[in-house]
């Protein structure tokens, strides 16, 4: 997996169409990732949709053209969808999606059926809980994604969250490929300094863990592999123009596609100060350092300048000048040699979001 990274512009009618949109969307760097298990529309460089409001809160009936594979630029699908959401009170709400894809060009497009549900459970700010189930049929394969989201604040000053999730796939007698069983726990913690408010912490552990049928499986990315990965992030406010960051991550990894199955640990050091040059905007540098057990040490460097679109999205523009690659152990970070393009939430960012004094308003927008 990796960072997909996409821009384009969307149109929304005013009058009887109100709610509705039509949208264009082009991928400048393309792989498989998505929050929650894989999304078939990472697979494609370019789509072009339309989307009209069926009657529920964030309900919708859509249609996409999703062109340009990962495989060939010729490959073309059409996509029609239906997204409904039911909410049984102002805590609980559940969300089902039925998608189709139907292939109209190029030779690798596969026809696929898709169905998703959601159960959400917002309590904000004391927890909120997401549950999802995903089924996608193919003539190619079958696949299958449940997973269980769980974040409370735990102190005043304090939140926990876990995270489980485990996705199988069956291939329909394809040379090559063999049945997988996939699947990640992360526990985490954070903390925020409750004086002044100027330095925050947060770690995690998470367990990973792979199985391949049959047994003796050497195929990198498929192979039989199990990781142990503790990771801790230090936010301090030295003054009101100027903060540093410090991401310290180590693993412990057992894969059967790498180095005969020997337990191997990397570490992974990352420092950079941000400073602010304009009310939202700020510029950064950064240094990293990767060490592996059984590869050569890496070190980076680059420089980022950010927009803070607003109190909690950070949209970033940054050039790596010398690079490392570990986007299991960089989280958030995007350390590889380059042009890297990021949009994200910053650590310190939302656990001020959820660790803010009793009595700040409510965001609306959480869901």
């Amino acid at each position: 997996a990796g960072p997909r990274t996409e821009f384009g512009t969307d149109y929304r009618p005013g009058g009887r169409w109100s709610g509705s949109r039509v949208y264009w969307r082009e991928a400048t760097q393309l792989d498989l990732l998505s929050s929650a298990g894989v999304e078939e529309r990472s697979t494609y460089k370019r789509v072009i949709g339309a989307e009209v409001p069926e009657g529920s809160p964030d309900g919708l009936v859509y249609t996409q053209i999703r062109h340009q594979s990962l495989l060939d630029d010729r490959d073309a699908l059409l996509v029609l969808g239906w997204r409904h959401t039911t909410e049984f009170n102002p805590q609980w709400r559940a969300q089902t999606l039925i998608e189709s894809g139907i292939p109209i060009g190029g030779e690798n497009a596969v026809k696929s059926n898709t169905f998703d549900v959601r159960l959400v459970n917002n309590a904000f700010p004391h927890h909120v809980f997401l549950t999802e189930l995903q089924a996608v049929r193919t003539p190619v394969k079958n696949s299958a994604f449940a997973s269980a989201d769980y974040t409370q604040r735990f102190t005043q000053n304090s939140v926990i969250l876990t995270r489980a999730s485990v996705t199988g796939t069956q291939p329909h007698d394809s040379p090559g490929e063999v049945p997988v069983t996939a699947g990640n726990l992360t526990l985490g913690w954070g903390w925020q300094e409750p004086g002044e408010r100027r330095f925050s912490t947060f770690w995690n552990y998470t367990a990973v863990g792979r199985n391949a049928k049959p047994d003796g499986v050497t195929q990198p990315g498929v192979a039989d592999r199990r990781a142990h990965i503790v990771a801790s992030e230090l936010n301090w406010q030295a003054r009101e123009s100027l903060n540093w960051l410090l991401r310290v991550a180590r693993r412990w990894d057992r894969d059967d596609s790498f180095d005969s199955g020997k337990v191997h640990t990397t570490n992974l050091t990352v420092l950079r100060p941000t400073y602010q040059i304009a009310e939202r905007w700020r510029l950064s540098v950064h240094a990293a350092g990767l060490s592996d057990s059984a590869l050569p040490k890496q070190t980076g460097f680059g420089t980022e300048l950010s927009v803070r679109l607003n109190h909690r999205i950070v949209l970033a523009l940054g050039y790596n000048a010398k690079g490392v690659d570990d986007g299991e152990l960089a989280g958030d970070e995007r350390l590889s040699k380059g042009v890297k393009l990021r949009l994200y939430i910053p650590t310190e960012s939302t656990l001020a979001y959820w660790l803010r004094p009793a009595g700040t308003p409510r965001d609306p927008n959480l869901r």
